[in-house]
């Protein structure tokens, strides 16, 4: 199986318009802005310097594909598949040391740096479902299989196509309180208030290819990928991309106290696409090899829904 971590038809969306922005190590220098501009990635530094500068700027995207029009001149340029290989033999090397290893080649880093990594939780039927399921086993994952077939046939067809904060989804809260039913998590998945807490610090999150963070108490874990907006400091929907947080099933089951342990679960905790500002159309789970779902449309639809629950309709 070909490395999907080093094939730009992996890495990259496939539409030529995207404008995509990241960060790379540059070894005695530091971190640094870089676009996608054909081969090459093309240092855009004076635009930040930060990731987050970037995103307060009134038309990112633009300001990058104007400075990608000038004439090249004295700015620096790297080969992306060389950089792509360089990262992928970068993660390699690192894993399993606990040390400090210094890097020595030029690579991607995550495309976020000084934002914090919130999360909208329950925010699909089918998640919302597995997670009522974690609720009522207590973290057993030996009782998952009853469970999940008897509320599949219960409340997966009454909220399947519930629009979240309605007034029919209020109206299904409550009938499904009085059958016993309710759950904190259908709570924030159908009602007015979406679930949104702190996921990681400032810095916390990977890019592609490197170790994450599981816990070591954990024994029913999975990854989750995910859509990943970029905000400005006013909750403006700059970018986004795709990202794969490990969900530690056991941990958030037996309480929903213990989420914080449950998301914060290591030093890097989410593993974030090199590139943002364009929601991909085909996205691959670059961590766990295989096509990320929901996909295509639906990462769409869900963008639209985030955003009309947040107030940015």
């Amino acid at each position: 199986m070909s490395d999907l971590r080093v094939s730009t038809e992996t890495v990259l969306p496939t539409a030529a318009s995207a404008t995509l922005v990241g960060r790379v190590w540059l070894p005695g220098t530091g971190p640094r802005l870089v676009a996608v501009h054909d081969d090459r990635l093309v240092d855009v530094t004076d635009l930040g310097p930060t990731m987050a500068d970037l995103a307060e700027r009134d038309n990112p995207a633009g300001d990058v594909r104007q400075l990608l029009d000038q004439p090249a001149g004295e700015t620096q340029s790297w080969v992306l598949a060389y950089v792509l290989g360089a990262t992928a033999s970068e993660a390699d090397r690192r894993r399993g040391h606990e040390e400090s290893i210094g890097i020595d080649q030029t690579i991607l880093l995550s495309p976020v740096d000084l934002q914090v990594l919130k999360a909208a939780g329950v925010t699909f039927v089918e998640s919302m479902v597995e997670r009522v399921i974690e609720e009522r086993v207590g973290g057993d994952p030996t009782r998952a299989a009853e469970i999940r077939e008897q509320l599949g046939d219960t409340i997966g067809a009454s909220i399947e196509n519930i629009e979240p904060g309605s007034d029919d989804a209020l109206r299904v809260l409550e009938v499904l309180r009085e059958n016993g039913l309710w759950s904190q998590y259908l709570q924030v998945g159908l009602g007015r208030y979406p679930e949104v807490f702190t996921k990681g610090a400032v810095l916390s999150s990977v890019g592609p290819g490197w170790d994450i963070g599981i816990a070591a108490i954990s024994s029913w874990n999975n990854p989750e990928p995910e859509l990943v907006l970029v905000v400005d400091s006013t909750g403006r929907a700059r970018g986004a991309t795709l990202g794969n947080d490990a969900n530690l099933r056991d941990i958030e089951g037996a309480s929903a106290l213990l989420l914080p342990l449950a998301k914060v679960d290591g030093v890097f905790a989410e593993a974030l696409r090199p590139f943002k500002f364009r929601i991909p159309r085909s996205p691959e789970c670059l961590i766990c090899g295989a096509p990320a779902d929901p996909a295509g449309e639906d990462l769409d639809v869900a963008l639209d829904q985030a955003l009309a629950r947040l107030g940015h309709e």
